[in-house]
């Protein structure tokens, strides 16, 4: 038991991690530079998920995202 509580334990922490970087990207970076971050960091994610779920999780409508990937 005390294997699966330290797992869960890390999982959260890691989860809270991301969040918390996600936040403050959305409040520092531009549309743009988080745009990059994200395919620099996941470039496979672009082929594997739709343009609507990439924009909603950048913040920004889906014509702009197209705008940023030209």
């Amino acid at each position: 038991m005390h294997k699966m509580e330290r797992f869960w334990a890390q999982k959260s922490k890691f989860g809270r991690i991301a969040l918390q970087k996600r936040i403050l990207s959305l409040l520092k970076n531009s549309a743009k530079e988080r745009y990059d971050l994200l395919l620099e960091q996941y470039p496979q994610l672009f082929q594997r998920v739709s343009k609507k779920l990439i924009a909603s999780y950048l913040g920004v409508s889906r014509e702009t995202l197209s705008r940023l990937d030209s």
